[in-house]
């Protein structure tokens, strides 16, 4: 199944050039920027199916005016690794580029000072641990603050619309990968996000979304018919999104995930493991994933420089699969092969260790350590997805 997508951004780029022809929210959205002071919070996944920029198009409007970007985690240009501190700069034509993961992850007013709209447009994984979501979600708590609006461009959810899965993060476990009260894997598209946030949250932000045309809820993105922009250099590719959610798990690990190769989420491996075997547990645990044996060395992260053994990955049998729970068995697994070897990684000082934050929850990683099979830790979390699919059910725009 594969269709012919249109993102909110190129039913704007209609509205601009053919209003006749245009949805009625996207002509509004126009009509209510002209002559307007515009920032944009964006990235290179902010691009239409013509080839053009978010910021290329929205120029198009009469009078109006981009007055600042606003850049997410690895920055404008989207070059920048994890967690590497994005600052300020400037922009062409000397307008101001406000990092939004470096000294601050909220627009300050200044920052705000004279724009009538903050413009949103990024292509996001679908995943509560990728930050975009805790980006967007602090931009619309200050445009709410400061009075302006917060319009968002709508993308497809790359892994589609359909299953959520994880905790809803709980009190104490709040971090930057975790800022709402969501699942890991939310099953919503940015604008629909935004629309739960909005409400859910209190943020009471002046929110417009302009809805994607031809999108449904089973698509994937390989099934949109869109280019695959990477938001981030973690997700070179759409099979680096699929896998994204259960891999990154190993993140609070002692367990290389590949990045720092040109596979990262789709390779898992450490230095004392053995690759054949690896990959034949997860052939067998793990249905809906591929795996055959690899070796591979990080250029940086975890095991820099050293050479892993492990699995190559791919996401097959996409609609069946549970990527949290997936997570939870290569994690229970690895520890059932070297539990000389494995380790969670400690939390730093003062805070919580990173796989509970990943997860929002010290359930899970107390459920494995207990002895508690991964389908078991599953049901932990039932009653609140069960709960978040309800109240999220009348944001859905698909």
């Amino acid at each position: 199944m594969r269709g012919r997508v249109r993102t909110g951004l190129d039913t704007i780029g209609e509205a601009i050039r053919r209003p006749a022809a245009a949805s009625e929210r996207a002509r509004q959205v126009v009509e209510m920027l002209r002559g307007k002071s515009i920032g944009v919070l964006t990235n290179p996944s902010g691009r239409g199916s013509d080839g053009r920029s978010t910021a290329t198009v929205l120029s198009g409007i009469p009078g109006a005016r981009i007055a600042a970007f606003f850049a997410p985690e690895h920055g404008i240009a989207g070059l920048k690794g994890a967690g590497e501190h994005v600052g300020n700069e400037l922009g062409p034509d000397g307008i101001p580029v406000y990092s939004l993961y470096g000294a601050t992850r909220k627009p300050c007013p200044e920052m705000l000072s004279g724009i009538d709209a903050v413009v949103y447009d990024l292509q996001d994984a679908g995943v509560r641990f990728y930050t975009y979501l805790s980006t967007m979600g602090l931009c619309m708590e200050a445009c709410a603050e400061s009075g302006a609006a917060f319009i968002v461009l709508d993308r497809p959810n790359p892994i589609g619309g359909e299953v959520v899965e994880g905790p809803i993060v709980e009190p104490g476990f709040r971090s930057f990968v975790g800022q709402y009260p969501v699942p890991v894997r939310y099953a919503l598209t940015p604008g629909e996000a935004a629309s739960y946030l909005n409400q859910a949250c209190s943020i009471g932000a002046r929110l417009l979304i302009v809805p994607m045309e031809g999108w449904e809820r089973r698509m994937w993105h390989s099934d949109t018919g869109l280019e695959w922009i990477p938001p981030s250099p973690g997700l070179p590719t759409p099979d680096s999104a699929a896998a994204y959610p259960a891999t990154c798990l190993l993140e609070g690990t002692n367990v290389s995930y590949g990045r720092g190769t040109g596979r990262p989420f789709e390779m898992i491996g450490a230095p004392w493991m053995d690759g054949p075997r690896v990959a034949a547990g997860i052939r067998d645990r793990i249905p809906e994933f591929s795996a055959v044996p690899v070796s591979f060395t990080p250029a940086k992260s975890e095991y820099a420089g050293v050479e892993c053994h492990g699995a190559l990955i791919r996401v097959k049998g996409r609609r069946r699969f549970r990527a949290i729970e997936a997570g939870l068995v290569l994690v229970a697994m690895v520890r059932e092969f070297y539990p000389g070897e494995f380790k969670f990684r400690p939390p730093a000082e003062g805070s919580r260790w990173h796989f509970d934050l990943l997860l929002g929850s010290g359930t899970p990683r107390a459920m494995l350590e207990a002895g508690s099979s991964p389908a078991e830790v599953v049901s932990s979390w039932a009653y609140g997805v069960d709960q978040f699919r309800r109240d999220s059910a009348s944001h859905l725009l698909y």
